[in-house]
């Protein structure tokens, strides 16, 4: 017989399975549709113990099971939202391009994207979203670092974190034109370094490359 757990995925969209409880104790089980919940009763401005209320679940259990959802609720529950508009903008609908014109419309200042091939979003959608989404940033120095082949997990750095996410085993691949393209950016334009703001291209990031990534696209707006 099948777990009730089987399929379910954490946050990354990676494979995640409880561990069993030494004391005999049914434990809870993390749920995506619960996460979900924490994520919006948080963005709409509920305390940890309130939610804990509201979801008959006790504090402990909350700050266990979904850390990640009360720390980053809002942000999460924008991010839902926003992938929901993207795609009606993408079939079409007028309000919902609109409503994305103006999301990506407020970055005042020039900002880095970094992604890959393999970083996929919640709910299903296409890591490609990630890349499209940048043509509706506004102009205004902004650049995004395309990778071939690297996953969500690559981009992460736990170091002296309570909590360490999973290595991936192309993180180290991964790592070096990521830190790479940052120190460009920032020397760029915290520095006023135009030199390193054209060596942030394909051509300036490649000696980087190493490994499973071996290519890499950048992108200016």
């Amino acid at each position: 017989m099948a777990d009730e757990n089987d399929g379910l995925v954490d946050l990354w969209g990676d494979p995640w399975t409880p561990e069993p409880d030494p004391r005999g104790r049914k434990r809870h089980r993390r749920a995506p549709q619960v996460a979900e919940q924490v994520a919006v009763l948080r963005a709409a401005g509920l305390t940890v113990e309130e939610v804990a209320t509201r979801l008959v679940l006790s504090e402990p259990t909350l700050r266990k099971y979904y850390f990640r959802e009360l720390d980053g609720g809002a942000k999460m529950a924008q991010a839902v939202l926003t992938e929901a508009m993207w795609k009606k903008a993408k079939e079409g609908n007028v309000s919902a391009a609109r409503f994305i014109r103006e999301s990506f419309g407020s970055l005042q200042v020039p900002l880095l994207g970094v992604s890959g091939t393999l970083d996929k979003q919640q709910n299903g959608l296409s890591a490609e979203n990630r890349k499209e989404a940048f043509s509706l940033w506004p102009a205004g120095g902004h650049r995004f670092v395309w990778l071939d082949g690297a996953k969500h997990l690559d981009f992460t750095d736990s170091a002296g974190a309570d909590r360490k996410a999973t290595p991936s085993p192309t993180r180290d691949d991964v790592q070096p034109v990521t830190r790479a393209a940052t120190l460009l950016f920032f020397d760029a334009h915290l520095k006023g370094d135009e030199g390193a703001g054209k060596r942030l291209t394909q051509t300036g990031l490649r000696p980087y490359l190493k490994g499973k990534i071996n290519q890499v696209e950048v992108l200016a707006k």
